[in-house]
């Protein structure tokens, strides 16, 4: 915490005092708003301290992992639209937070701009055609299993969702980003290696068993 603005009178400081008055945040990074008080002699000075800006002059990117915002960051600097910057950042975080998001699961898209209705699409895959209620049944099962290969019973419908969400950019927003691009900084991921955060090692441990079996 810097303290620049009173250093001429640090001499007439008696007191420092920093209180914690809210915190936000998850393991990819935390958010403090603290209130600094300065306690001099003849007065006293008060003076909100926020580490992290709420406003982007040019774009901002946030995602629940710090590498899938900096991907989506990188192609808005390059030139690429909101929607490429999205594109980049989903195919990201399924790299670098598989536990929690991944290429095997739905997409949901809402697309707002200025003075146009809403974009919305829907990523959800179709039910599979080799599976049907009888098949469960004949199992001696009254319901789908939350884990393992009967629980796939829908066909992943993330990439398609990529897929159709690229050519509206294209169609509606001018995108010009080729694919290999967008999807250049997860596959370096996945190549690479990534640092394991603590909630992925947490997950894999408790998991290991059952991915095993």
């Amino acid at each position: 915490i810097s303290l620049d603005p009173y250093r001429r009178s640090a001499s007439r400081v008696v007191a420092t005092r920093a209180t914690l008055c809210r915190r936000t945040g998850h393991e990819s990074g935390q958010t403090f708003t603290f209130i600094i008080t300065i306690q001099l002699r003849r007065k006293i000075k008060t003076m909100a301290f926020v580490p992290n800006p709420s406003r982007g002059s040019k774009a901002m990117a946030v995602a629940p992992h710090s590498l899938a915002a900096q991907s989506a960051m990188a192609v808005m600097r390059e030139g690429g639209n909101a929607v490429e910057a999205m594109i980049a950042a989903a195919a990201s975080i399924a790299a670098v937070y598989p536990h929690m998001n991944s290429i095997g699961g739905d997409g949901f898209w809402l697309i707002s701009r200025p003075g146009h209705a809403p974009v919305a699409i829907d990523g959800c895959g179709a039910s599979a055609l080799g599976i049907t209620l009888e098949q469960y049944r004949d199992r001696g099962l009254s319901s789908i299993p939350f884990r393992g290969g009967l629980a796939a019973n829908t066909v992943a419908g993330t990439l398609s969702g990529w897929q159709l969400a690229q050519q509206w950019s294209q169609e509606e927003l001018g995108g010009r980003l080729p694919l290999s691009r967008l999807l250049g900084d997860a596959i370096d991921y996945a190549r690479g290696g990534i640092s394991v955060t603590r909630s992925q090692s947490l997950c894999t441990a408790a998991k290991r068993d059952e991915l095993q079996s």
